[in-house]
This record gives structure tokens, sequence and C-alpha cells, in this order.
């Protein structure tokens, strides 16, 4: 299974952490990094602001990500 592929299979169904999936990214030799939720709003501005200056369409991909 190629790196894509995990990926692809991975897309989430809900909410819930898919340990199954996160071995499969590991095992196609990805880093994996789970953060709780305290970690997520601590890192999402950081994160956000930088994929505002450096994407593309980051304002049509900011609103359809908020969408999710």
């Amino acid at each position: 299974m190629t790196a894509h592929q995990a990926e692809q299979s991975l897309l989430p169904t809900s909410n819930e952490l898919d340990p199954q999936g996160v071995a499969k990214l590991k095992d196609v030799g990805m880093d994996v990094t789970v953060l709780n939720a305290g970690e997520v709003q601590l890192m999402q501005p950081p994160v956000l602001a930088e994929f505002i200056k450096t994407t593309p369409d980051r304002q049509a991909l900011v609103d359809m990500i908020k969408q999710l």
C-alpha cells in the first residue's frame, strides 16, 4: 500500500480516532501525531495563519473546511 492509498483509506467517517488507520500510516513511513482537543485549539491559529500566507485560493479552502 502506498502512502497515498493509506491516506485515502483513512478519510474520517466520524470524529473518533481509528487506531488501525494510524497504524496504516505508520506502516508506510508517515509520522503521525495525534493531538488532544486542547492541543488542537492551541495549534489551530498558527497553522491556519501559515496556511493562509502560503496557499493559493486560501479563503475558498478555509471556507470549505469550516463547512465540514
